[in-house]
């Protein structure tokens, strides 16, 4: 169970790298003597990221219901399709961890939509370090410090756990 309840460190983990190959690859762009094409790189991302969540989606609602029975498999297996059938376009807009887990198509995906909202300023505070070198890396920081006083006061006025608990 430690496994499981630790899986916010897993998830910090994949944001970290998905940031750092992001940075790697728009820098590159920049490096080459390029210019960030906004635009194309959400649509690249999007395109990329949307098709094998939707076959997921699809899946989880209306054939994974259907593979198996048992005395929990309802209980859990068809709320989740039915969040699914309810929330779909959410997932695929990549704004479902918005709404809190209670009413998340797919929890387990929570980790896209926070990563696809951070790609949304990475390429602004790409270009900015990389025009700006020192002031850039003190308004990422600034920044940084700022969502880390917000995550903070958050867990300590909601009372919340760093870890999951199953009870």
């Amino acid at each position: 169970s430690t496994f499981f309840r630790l899986a916010s460190l897993y998830t910090d983990s994949f944001l970290l790298i998905s940031g750092m190959l992001t940075a790697y690859s728009l820098t590159k762009i920049l490096k080459r003597g390029g210019r960030i094409n906004v635009v194309k790189e959400y649509a690249s991302r999007y395109l990329r990221i949307m098709p094998p969540l939707a076959i997921l989606i699809i899946f989880c609602t209306f054939v994974l219901p259907l593979m198996g029975n048992g005395p929990l498999y309802n209980l859990v297996v068809t709320h989740h399709s039915d969040l699914c059938k309810r929330n779909w376009w959410k997932n695929l807009l990549f704004i479902h961890n918005w709404f809190g887990f209670g009413n998340m198509c797919l929890t387990h995906t929570h980790h896209i939509g926070i990563d696809t909202m951070l790609f949304w300023v990475a390429p602004f505070l790409v270009i900015l370090i990389y025009k700006l070198r020192w002031r850039g890396v003190q308004v990422v920081l600034a920044l940084a410090a700022v969502s880390t006083a917000m995550r903070y006061h958050i867990a300590i006025k909601y009372e919340l756990s760093n870890f999951i608990t199953f009870n």
